[in-house]
């Protein structure tokens, strides 16, 4: 059971200034390498009109969504980016990553109104996470590849990132950072599942695993902020 206090409860102080280049330099173009991790597998971010895409992100999600390749692509992926992990050239995790303020989220409907409008300068929604089922890889792989991807969203301005998922799901994504978003849970239009709204905030303080890679924030969110629109997911079964 959900007993987070509802929306219209959660005080929030006087809106970000606008950052109009913020989804300026979130929006990709080619593909760039951001990040090399422990095991030497390195980490691309690509836009979604470049080769590499087609040829490694939606073929990764055939693979797992066990559908043609025509059929796992939808109009967010020209807008997104997409980070990509390779090994040996071999890809194994993907995740596209959409700005709110750069072409829109795929989710938008399923989030409350004045998160979106409080942080619709820095605020990316994370979707579409896929990992390759052939590749044999450690547990704490997935992890360093969400911290990496992360990072380059801060680096480039993103303070917020939001997340909607099933009441079984919310311990992992606890073990990534996120926190629970206090807005009651919902019914997913498409999905037709009871969903939470989880969100991933720019802030060292937070202990989590995928912040061990954050950069130097100049202008984090405020914990007291986080703290009056959050409150961290509890180890439990959500209904």
């Amino acid at each position: 059971m959900n007993h987070l206090p509802p929306a219209s409860s959660v005080v929030l102080p006087t809106p970000l200034a606008p950052l109009a280049s913020v989804a300026e330099r979130f929006c990709p173009t080619g593909s760039e390498m951001v990040a090399t991790l422990s095991d030497g597998s390195v980490v691309w971010r690509l836009s979604g009109d470049c080769q590499r895409f087609a040829r490694d992100v939606i073929s990764l999600r055939a693979a797992v969504y066990g559908q043609p390749a025509d059929m796992c692509g939808d109009e967010y992926d020209e807008r997104g980016a997409h980070y990509v992990l390779y090994r040996d050239d071999e890809p194994v995790y993907a995740l596209r990553v959409n700005h709110v303020s750069a072409g829109g989220i795929e989710g938008a409907g399923c989030y409350p109104d004045w998160l979106m409008e409080r942080y619709r300068h820095s605020l990316v929604e994370g979707c579409r996470f896929v990992g390759n089922p052939a590749a044999h890889h450690r547990p704490t792989l997935a992890c360093e590849f969400l911290a990496a991807c992360w990072a380059d969203c801060v680096a480039r301005g993103v303070r917020v990132k939001i997340g909607n998922v099933i009441g079984k799901l919310l311990p992992y994504y606890h073990q990534h950072g996120f926190r629970l978003v206090r807005t009651p849970a919902f019914v997913h239009p498409k999905w037709g599942t009871k969903s939470y709204v989880v969100a991933l905030f720019a802030n060292s303080a937070l202990a989590a695993r995928v912040s061990a890679r954050l950069p130097e924030i100049p202008d984090p969110v405020p914990m007291s902020e986080i703290d009056s629109i959050s409150t961290p997911i509890k180890i439990r079964s959500y209904a």
